[in-house]
């Protein structure tokens, strides 16, 4: 099946390869791929591959995955096992060139999905499941297939690639696919699935530096936030450690920031009842809704202007808060 669509991914090579660390990186990757060297050549003569396409492999394991890799620390090279599959694939697709044909399609489906962020969990990135199978279809007289013939039932042996992405990144991946995959109509499913994300919601908590004297910490926080009165429950005469925080109205989450065992929780609009949920394991600052997420507009311009620096991007400088204090 022959895909037709034209659409075109931005690759930011200046993202993964840094300059001033070329000096140390290409003497180490030239390392890597001397001492790899041996044993991708022994996978390939005894996986029935060609010898130079040990050396190339070589190559890209030592020198290009180190180079764009974009780690401090990486260890890439060829292992012992791949010699069962790799031997395995071949004998099953018939030559090795079929073989590299299948491979080489696959990595790049893997290398796009990658860059636009699908197969992202936690801090790595991507991340997919790779399966082989039997794909079965009868092209149509009006398609025009990448493989087999019209009106004929065709077998291909097919690799099937699993990836994970957030609901936001669906009709970028889905055009990615269409945009990279040979086939005239490539099969996919997506899945709704229970997954919690711990890398977005509601709130941040972090930790200090240094931990501080309740009472102190409580003054920074009137400075910082340019506050003249803050509503908090009784100090607890502990040192305060991890802040949990959420701009506007975050009563509902001082169970959570409990649970992350954060020391002190600003955020506003608590009322009255709402002080009595600290149960002396937590100190609730109340700050007010406007004061704790005035910063806001900062965090938008520091998106903006990263994401389109040639945007031209001012803060306003209109206080909307619509309440006054005597």
């Amino acid at each position: 099946m022959s895909n037709q669509q034209s659409n075109s991914i931005k690759f930011d090579v200046k993202k993964y390869i840094l300059k001033k660390n070329l000096k140390k990186d290409i003497p180490a990757s030239i390392v890597v791929f001397l001492v790899a060297l041996p044993l991708c050549l022994g996978i390939a003569l005894a996986s029935g591959a060609p010898l130079f396409a040990g050396l190339i492999t070589g190559i890209v394991g030592g020198i290009v995955v180190a180079s764009f890799s974009g780690s401090q620390l990486s260890v890439s090279g060829p292992a012992a096992g791949l010699t069962v599959i790799v031997l395995n694939s071949i004998t099953d697709l018939g030559s090795y060139q079929i073989f590299l044909v299948a491979v080489v399609m696959a990595g790049i489906m893997q290398v796009i999905l990658g860059i636009i962020k699908a197969g992202t969990i936690g801090n790595y990135d991507a991340c997919s499941f790779n399966s082989e199978g039997l794909g079965t279809f009868r092209a149509g007289d009006q398609a025009n297939p990448f493989v087999g013939k019209p009106g004929e039932l065709h077998t291909e042996k097919e690799v099937r690639i699993e990836v994970i992405l957030p609901a936001f990144l669906k009709a970028k991946v889905i055009d990615a696919l269409l945009c990279s995959h040979p086939y005239e109509e490539p099969a996919y499913d997506i899945y709704q699935l229970q997954n919690e994300w711990n890398g977005v919601g509601m709130g941040v908590i972090a930790e200090l530096p240094e931990a501080e004297n309740e009472l102190e910490f409580l003054r920074k926080i009137k400075t910082v936030f340019g506050v003249d009165v803050i509503r908090h429950t009784k100090l607890l005469n502990r040192k305060i450690k991890k802040v949990a925080l959420c701009g506007g109205s975050g009563s509902s989450l001082v169970h959570a920031a409990i649970a992350a065992e954060a020391d002190i929780f600003i955020s506003g609009d608590f009322k009255y009842h709402e002080f009595f949920d600290a149960e002396n394991r937590i100190i609730i600052a109340d700050i007010g809704h406007y004061e704790s997420e005035q910063f806001t507009k900062d965090i938008f311009y520091e998106i903006i202007t990263k994401k389109m620096p040639t945007f031209a991007v001012q803060i306003s400088d209109i206080k909307t808060n619509p309440i006054n204090y005597l």
